[in-house]
């Protein structure tokens, strides 16, 4: 099978999330979920491409490894931010145990956006907040007025899904500021992936939720990828939502999209996940599996 030209796919291995888009001093970055060892997503490390048009690719060495305690079973999803001229990622650790997992949310910070150290302090968020299970992950960071935001994706105790959000001054403390949206559970039991992006005066809480049921002609995909349009009111600390969740894409593989604000150029970017949980995956047979959607305005 020959791979596309376009779409950023593994040398080998599997690829799946995409983490911490990022422009930094006119280059494009793209990490990864990536296991070049595996076919399945055994061994869950950071994965990282650059480029300086979005259609040609370098690969770099793999960003961050599962070789911590607190991130031995996984370095899963996350995002990046910009800050005093050096790249942060932040991103959930995973850790399996006899009762189940701990997922806690970690830092690790570089000066030339491909040498990537882990901070001292991990996990900067360790424990899911009140009325949160064990599923707590993949944080999408940003900044607004001098401070930071992260949302994070949960579950409560009840299986509806819901986001939660943090904010810092130094990405080192983080204080929980409360729930960003939640769900009756109309809206799955899991809700992935949260993003928060600002686009052309509108504002949107981007995510993919597991477990929805099927509703006319949407939502028919195995899981799916879509948005609340809203406000976020940052005195409050209020995301004051003003439509319906709804689809990004019919597509019945599309998941984990994540955004890029691109300041250069004015504009949002998102690349997705182009491949599904519990789905065949023919390119396997050639030592390779998942492959990035092409970024989209």
């Amino acid at each position: 099978m020959n791979k596309p030209i376009y779409h950023i796919t593994p040398e080998k291995g599997w690829m799946n999330d995409p983490n911490g888009l990022v422009e930094y001093n006119g280059v494009y970055h793209v990490f990864y979920q990536a296991d070049p060892e595996h076919l399945i997503n055994e061994n869950i490390g950071w994965g990282h491409k650059i480029s300086s048009d979005l259609l040609h690719w370098e690969e770099c060495q793999p960003a961050l490894l599962p070789d911590q305690s607190y991130d031995r079973d996984g370095c899963f999803t996350g995002s990046a931010v910009i800050k005093d001229d050096k790249m942060y990622l932040l991103y959930t650790g995973h850790v399996n145990q006899e009762s189940g997992y701990i997922e806690t949310q970690n830092l690790a910070v570089s000066k030339d956006g491909i040498h990537f150290e882990k901070y001292d302090g991990n996990p900067v968020i360790k424990n899911p907040p009140a009325d949160t299970t064990m599923r707590f992950r993949d944080p999408k960071i940003w900044e607004k007025n001098g401070n930071y935001y992260a949302v994070i994706g949960g579950e409560t105790e009840d299986k509806c899904g819901k986001v939660v959000y943090y904010r810092s001054r130094d990405l080192q403390e983080y204080t929980y500021c409360g729930v960003f949206a939640d769900s009756d559970g109309s809206i799955g039991n899991m809700w992935e992936c949260p993003n928060f992006a600002e686009v052309n005066g509108h504002e949107a809480l981007i995510l993919s939720p597991q477990g929805v049921k099927p509703e006319g002609n949407k939502f028919l995909n195995l899981h799916q990828s879509g948005y609340f349009l809203g406000k976020m009111d940052y005195q409050t600390g209020i995301f004051h939502r003003d439509s319906k969740f709804d689809l990004l894409d019919y597509g019945f593989d599309f998941y984990a999209p994540q955004i890029m604000q691109d300041e250069k150029n004015n504009r949002c970017l998102m690349i997705a996940w182009l491949d599904m949980w519990e789905s065949n995956m023919p390119e396997q047979e050639n030592h390779w599996a998942g492959m990035m959607s092409i970024p989209r305005v």
